[in-house]
């Protein structure tokens, strides 16, 4: 076996939305979809024929909508700088040359900034996510990523799904009857340049 060492960058385009999670579990809500991007640099350690790893850094967008129906829409969006650590394994061809890559990791983010727009009744509100004097948003982010890819060469496109398990913000619903935990998650699709 024999390890192949490169560096990279990548890009690509996110649709992002944020789980809510009842404290109750009497209701779970899912927030329609947003669209962000990422761009960032890669390490890539191709191991013999079939196994890489990738660790990776990137700067996100990423957020999610929810509309009530009633005229009432909340939309969040986060700026975060994220870390991934990625194995990647060819399930056809080798790390060489054509290969098709299942792919799987961890990540961990730290927002930089977020906004929120509010629409309640036809009035429109922007705000900044205060981080530091709020306790309802939470900097840090935690989940895990699962993919697949082709790579060609020095090319790699890949979409990939990324599902966070620490709550990003705890959020009070209308009437503070029920709280409600928020998650982010969404899918890319990305293309990166091996040098």
């Amino acid at each position: 076996t024999h390890a192949t060492a490169q560096l990279g960058v990548k890009a690509g385009v996110n649709i992002s939305s944020l789980k809510y999670f009842s404290e109750d579990d009497i209701t779970s809500v899912n927030e329609e979809y947003v669209t962000g991007y990422q761009v960032g640099i890669l390490y890539r350690l191709g191991i013999g024929d079939k196994f890489s790893l990738h660790p990776e850094a990137s700067y996100y967008t990423r957020g999610g909508m929810l509309d009530d129906g009633a005229a009432n829409i909340l939309e969040y969006t986060y700026r975060y700088i994220n870390l991934s650590g990625l194995l990647s394994y060819n399930l056809i061809g080798n790390n060489d040359g054509l290969a098709v890559q299942l792919t799987g990791g961890l990540f961990t983010g730290y927002a930089l900034g977020g906004d929120l727009i509010t629409s309640f009744q036809g009035v429109v509100d922007e705000v900044k996510i205060d981080f530091n004097s709020s306790e309802d948003f939470d900097r840090s982010n935690l989940g895990y990523i699962i993919g697949a890819g082709i790579k060609f060469n020095d090319f790699i496109f890949s979409l990939r799904g990324a599902f966070g398990l620490s709550d990003v913000a705890n959020i009070g619903s209308s009437g503070n009857t029920s709280d409600f935990n928020i998650k982010t998650r969404e899918f890319s699709l990305l293309g990166a340049y091996l040098f």
